[in-house]
């Protein structure tokens, strides 16, 4: 006998499931990445990536408006990229 209560079960295994969601959530996330960003925020990232670069330290040399370790983060994607602002939403968009 079958139990009636039990869910149907799905034609296609989870993790198809979880690579569809993960492909529709990286492309709404790519269509939205270079535009709709906060003004200040770009400045504030791009200097402070900028002064790390330089020999300066977040909190120690210079007042950061976040933690550091975003400063930290914007100076190794500059050194990369180059000193777009663009360069700086690409590791926020991958995390």
């Amino acid at each position: 006998m079958t139990d009636s209560t039990a869910a149907p079960r799905s034609p296609l295994p989870g993790w198809v499931w979880t690579a569809f969601a993960t492909a529709a959530a990286a492309v709404d996330l790519a269509s939205h990445l270079f535009r709709d960003w906060v003004p200040h925020d770009e400045g504030a990232l791009g200097l402070a990536g900028a002064l790390v670069r330089g020999g300066a330290w977040p909190h120690r040399d210079f007042s950061d408006i976040y933690s550091g370790g975003l400063a930290l983060l914007d100076a190794g994607t500059q050194l990369l990229l180059g000193d777009d602002l663009h360069a700086l939403r690409i590791p926020l968009g991958i995390a």
